[in-house]
């Protein structure tokens, strides 16, 4: 009653009527059912409805659209190799101590500098 000065319960729908309609949100799902790496301005572009509306509509049905980036792909020997690497490394510390203290640890792969 204090916003409205009313007792009656406000209309939801009224006002500014909605710029979409319930089939986007129907259509919006799908697409990231489909391939949910999409980005929404891909599905907004093709269902011609705003990137926000695509967002909105995402986030409000519990989904969070995500670009998936492989950073490691494993092939047939890379098991041995990594026991082998671990073996030497064991090994090469027990003989050096200061072997890990001399390696240039960085996250970025495109580091060329040498040391």
């Amino acid at each position: 009653m204090h916003e409205t000065g009313t007792v009656q319960r406000r209309q939801h729908d009224a006002g500014r009527p909605r710029l979409y309609a319930p089939e986007d949100e129907e259509e919006i799902l799908l697409h990231f059912s489909e391939g949910p790496t999409i980005s929404t301005n891909i599905v907004a572009n093709r269902l011609g409805i705003s990137q926000w509306k695509v967002w909105f509509t995402v986030h409000s049905n519990g989904l969070y659209p995500y670009h998936f980036t492989p950073v490691h792909v494993l092939h047939e020997g890379d098991p041995i190799r990594r026991v082998d690497f671990c073996r030497f490394r064991l090994h090469r510390d027990a003989e050096d101590p200061y072997f890990l203290k001399r390696i240039l640890w960085t996250d970025n792969p495109n580091s060329t500098k040498m040391v």
